[in-house]
């Protein structure tokens, strides 16, 4: 017999590749494994909590909202400048090597209850 972590994966996978269809699988799998809890139970949560979600702004494209939306990516994208890489002692902008932007760290402001200001 086969214990501890991994023990599920040994024994139901000895070669070590899990078949093709896995993830339909699981189900099932999870579904056998709990029916030999020997104490089963209930488990029960309740309450409330505050979201401190922090709050973006970007100067030149305003606040920005989280998750981020597909017409502010745009935004944001429009808003920033190529970012460049280091090449040796050189700083170089080429779009064929780094296709990404940045936007100065002087017109993002972040800000909210949860974070904490610092000077």
């Amino acid at each position: 017999m086969v214990a501890g972590p991994g023990a599920f994966w040994t024994a139901a996978f000895p070669i070590g590749v899990p078949p093709a269809n896995l993830m339909t699988t699981i189900p099932a799998d999870l579904a056998a494994q709990l029916a030999t809890v020997r104490r089963p139970g209930d488990f029960f949560a309740a309450g409330t909590t505050e979201l401190l979600a922090p709050l973006l702004e970007v100067e030149g494209v305003g606040p920005v909202a989280l998750p981020l939306l597909p017409a502010q990516a745009g935004q944001l994208a429009a808003a920033a400048e190529p970012a460049p890489y280091g090449r040796g002692a050189a700083t170089l902008v080429d779009p064929a090597v780094r296709r990404c932007r940045q936007i100065d760290p002087d017109r993002v402001r972040i800000s909210g209850t949860s974070i904490s200001a610092s000077s």
